[in-house]
């Protein structure tokens, strides 16, 4: 028994000293498979146990990975950096909710009235666009600042301006796929302004520019970088027990 142990300690001493990136990931992605339906002291004191063993190895899987958006910060190469736009007035009271814009002939257009959905108090969403995203006029949408000026002037409430905000970028801009999966991210794919001009890029360009528009409209909205477990990994769980 202490010869087989022995061998075992030996075997994975040389696992890690030549795969440290690759034992950071299986530890790190399902090194807790054996505690599967066990949510005890005892099984999440193993689970706490195997992830401190996996950060330990975090540093092997960073030096192999390169992420050119992990040291990125707030603000940093995005160009301009948009004012808050003030959305309530000292005394609580609600912004205007509508705006008049030039028409180009020297007339205004009447005000457009602020939309609003079904049921605002209850979450999940319904799986629709905010009423303001598919009603924004087109000269709304020609800079970062004239998208958030124009949904804070028109929701007053918090969660479902950021909501508003979200759903823009999700509808506006496109995933850069074919460069994604060709690994050949150009870096403008992760810069607010530049993903803003193109509407194409990628998870870092979609959450720079949301966080963009928070501080036009005063939201705070935080930039997290990190890397994420994908169908790609070939340490990814299984979505349902049983499943190939």
């Amino acid at each position: 028994m202490l010869r087989t142990l022995a061998v075992n300690v030996v075997f994975l001493g040389v696992l890690l000293a030549a795969f440290p990136s690759r034992v950071f990931v299986a530890l790190s992605a399902r090194g807790d498979w054996m505690l599967d339906g066990h949510h005890g002291g005892t099984a999440e004191e193993a689970r706490r146990g195997l992830l401190a063993c996996a950060g330990a190895f975090e540093w092997a899987y960073k030096a192999s990975h390169d992420n050119p958006y992990r040291e990125a910060k707030e603000g940093r190469g995005d160009g301009e950096n948009p004012q808050p736009t003030p959305t309530a007035t000292t005394t609580g009271t609600a912004a205007p909710t509508t705006t008049a814009a030039p028409t180009g002939t020297g007339t205004t257009r009447a005000p457009t009235p602020a939309p609003t959905l079904a049921d605002p108090t209850k979450y999940p969403f319904p799986a629709t666009l905010h009423p303001l995203v598919t009603s924004m006029p087109a000269e709304a949408e020609v800079s970062i600042e004239s998208v958030g000026t124009y949904i804070a002037t028109r929701e007053p409430d918090p969660v479902l301006r950021v909501k508003a905000l979200h759903d823009w970028v999700a509808d506006r801009i496109a995933y850069d796929t074919p460069n994604y999966l060709a690994h050949t991210i150009p870096q403008a794919d992760g810069n607010a302004q530049a993903v803003f001009r193109s509407r194409i890029g990628v998870c870092a360009g979609y959450a720079k520019l949301l966080a963009a528009l928070g501080k036009v409209t005063g939201d705070e909205i935080l930039y997290i970088v990190g890397d994420a477990r994908s169908d790609e990994s070939p340490w990814r769980a299984r979505a349902t027990r049983g499943t190939p």
